[in-house]
């Protein structure tokens, strides 16, 4: 044993010997010796400054090798291969430093090093590997590319900018905002075939010929997708199609998003999707940021969302998830608190704060069909808000709309605004048990009609029966001036604001078509319900549209007004309007038709009739009851108008509503009546 290890110390000592001796470096020159060496092989000398001591040159491989501090003005064509060892070679349109060797070719090759890069410089060439290419900007790129005619194509590297970087492969640099003014703080490049942004195995993929800015700023690195490139005109195609983007992997990054109006499209897990404003991914998990200032639509397949001061996590399932999210499945699922999403066909119209913009993009949830419309009345808001009941609250919500079953089912504290209803979820401290309240919110935009979902909470939640004890009608009366006969005559009536008027207009289509055009003029042709509320006299009517809201100068009644009764009840006291109130206004958004039996759908005496029927209790009773055959009123002759033929099934007309002995005259124009 112990001979065997003398053998082996032997052995080892004449390795170290050995090696020692093969790596024993060339003595080292003086910047004289140097300077001789140099000129003894025909080079100009004057090309290199810095030497002081340790550049040395080998003529028989041709290779020039510096020391720190060392500068090379230009290399000339003798010198095949310069060593850096931190010195410095000035090329075209650059500067290459640093650790590595620069070997002359067609393009020239660096191989580690730094390279002080000038891209306006159109005739450098190279092709550099495991190297830094850095700019007066302050932006770099590492790794693995080339510089062909000034333009650089990273084959596989990394763009950092203020400390952070990005893994890209396949790219071409182009600048710091190069195409797009006000990005000075964003690296911009263009995407080609097999284009990597991102790590290795998490990473984006955008088609190619696209720009691509990447943003260094906030604390996770931000890609925006720009326009493409039109390769006839040679110059960036700006009505070029949204972008498209694909996630690989579980990349963490931010998307920019100012693409529109049409929404770009994101590829995750296989399935597409489409959104408007930012996204961020997190190990792939797909989020909404927060968004204080609200300066930018959020959307992800047709849901929209305000995400406030809180980020709302985004899943494409059917499961219930923690903190805030959606999870847009066959069901619409979310939950969480700060903040709110709404729903919509493709249409435009303002909803509520937090929304007042267009809905150019509809989701599968919210599918109510008007096909006659140009635009989609139909609005649904859910809020997550941080406070949001009346008493004690748990702070978190959760709903699930069900478009298959037709279904709102709502838990904890929600805020539901459907159409014009709004009903407020909350657990109650006392009992923990679910309650809600309901309130009539009104619409200031003709787009904000009910989608037709039942309300679910442990029981269904009929909106339309519901009592709205979240207003107020005070007593007294109120002056209302108005004009009657199409503005031939003003009057001023003092009016009780506790209780509830009908108005009446003769003349219009609805009045031809029941008795005919001679006879028009001479007919009630529409009625709406009139009630004072929040310091305005306000006017539930059937449009021809919908069922609408509105003060009585926006109106049908603004142009044409024949009458105003006061609506009693058998015995003849006033209906207080409160009752009234509140079912005509659920009433709004209704669609219009003639059939007293479709549901969802009213016409304006309609509206007076139902209305007064849910006040009382009781039918809406007339002398004048018209037959409801195929075709509509229009089909009724006049003498059937004229008998007052009482059969049914009952289509209501102004007529009937106006001779009710509910109501009672407060002025009618006078007119010799139909003969």
């Amino acid at each position: 044993m112990i001979k065997k290890t003398k053998v082996i110390l032997v052995v080892v000592l004449l390795v170290v010997l050995l090696f020692q001796v093969i790596s024993d470096p060339p003595p080292v020159l003086t910047e004289e010796e140097f300077q001789k060496q140099l000129t003894d092989a025909g080079i100009d000398n004057s090309i290199v400054s810095g030497c002081v001591a340790g550049c040395s040159y080998d003529g028989k491989t041709g290779t020039l090798s510096l020391i720190a501090g060392a500068t090379m003005e230009s290399v000339p064509q003798d010198v095949k291969k310069v060593t850096l060892n931190g010195g410095a070679v000035n090329i075209v349109g650059g500067r290459v430093s640093g650790f590595g060797s620069y070997t002359q070719g067609t393009p020239p090759e660096l191989s580690g090093g730094l390279v002080s890069y000038d891209p306006n410089q159109r005739s450098t060439n190279l092709n550099f590997d495991g190297s830094v290419i850095s700019f007066s900007t302050g932006e770099s790129v590492s790794g693995k590319g080339k510089i062909i005619n000034g333009i650089l194509e990273i084959d596989k590297g990394v763009i950092s900018q203020n400390n952070k970087g990005i893994p890209v492969e396949n790219v071409r640099y182009l600048g710091v905002g190069a195409s797009y003014t006000g990005n000075s703080n964003k690296v911009e490049i263009y995407s080609k075939d097999n284009s990597k942004i991102g790590g290795e195995q998490d990473y984006l993929t955008v088609e190619p010929g696209r720009s691509v800015l990447i943003g260094f700023s906030n604390e996770v690195v931000t890609v925006e997708v720009g326009d493409s490139w039109n390769e006839q005109e040679q110059d960036w195609d700006l009505e070029s199609n949204p972008p498209s983007i694909i996630v690989n992997g579980k990349p963490t990054l931010k998307i920019d998003n100012e693409w529109g109006p049409e929404p770009a499209k994101i590829t995750i897990g296989g399935e597409e999707h489409t959104f408007f404003g930012d996204l961020e991914l997190t190990k792939g998990q797909l989020s909404i940021p927060p968004d204080p200032l609200l300066d930018q639509i959020h959307m992800v397949d047709g849901v929209y969302v305000n995400p406030k001061k809180k980020e709302v996590d985004v899943y494409f399932d059917d499961s219930q998830h923690e903190g805030e999210y959606i999870s847009l499945g066959d069901k619409l699922r979310a939950g969480g608190e700060g903040f709110s999403l709404a729903l919509s066909e493709k249409g435009v119209g303002q909803v509520l704060s937090g929304f007042e913009y267009d809905f150019p993009v509809a989701n599968k949830y919210a599918n109510n069909k008007i096909g006659w419309l140009d635009y989609s009345p139909f609005r649904l808001v859910v809020d997550f808000p941080v406070f949001p009941g009346p008493v004690d609250h748990v702070g978190h919500g959760d709903i699930v709309i069900d478009p298959e079953t037709r279904t709102i089912q709502s838990s904890g504290d929600v805020v539901v605004t459907n159409g014009v209803n709004e009903i407020t979820y909350w657990i109650d401290s006392e009992d923990n048990k679910q309650k809600y309240n309901y309130k009539y919110v009104g619409c200031k935009e003709l787009a904000c009609a009910e989608l037709d979902y039942t309300m679910v909470d442990g029981g269904e939640i009929d909106v339309v029966l519901e009592t709205n004890s979240f207003f107020d009608i005070p007593s007294g009366k109120k002056e209302l001036e108005v004009y009657f006969g199409g503005e031939t005559e003003k009057r001023k009536l003092n009016l009780h604001t506790d209780r509830t008027y009908v108005l009446a207009y003769r003349g219009g289509g609805a009045a031809a078509g029941i008795v005919g055009e001679d006879l028009a003029k001479k007919e009630w042709g529409h009625a709406g319900v009139m009630y004072y509320k929040d310091g305005d006299w306000r006017v539930v009517e059937a449009t021809g549209r919908s069922t609408e809201i509105s003060d009585i100068k926006h109106s049908f009644f603004n142009e044409e007004l024949h009458g105003i009764w006061q609506v009693n009840d058998d015995d003849g006291n006033p209906i207080n309007s409160q009752k009234v109130i509140s079912f005509a206004e659920k009433l709004v958004g209704a669609k219009y038709d003639l059939n007293p039996f479709t549901p969802l759908s009213v016409h304006c005496s309609e509206v007076v009739c139902k209305s007064v029927e849910a006040a009382t209790g009781k039918d809406f009773e007339s002398k004048v009851v018209f037959k409801d055959i195929p075709g509509g009123a229009s089909s009724l002759p006049p003498d059937v108008v004229e008998k007052s033929i009482t059969v049914g099934p009952a289509l209501k007309t102004p007529r009937y509503v106006v001779e009710s002995p509910n109501l009672e005259e407060i002025y009618v124009v006078p007119l010799e009546p139909i003969k």
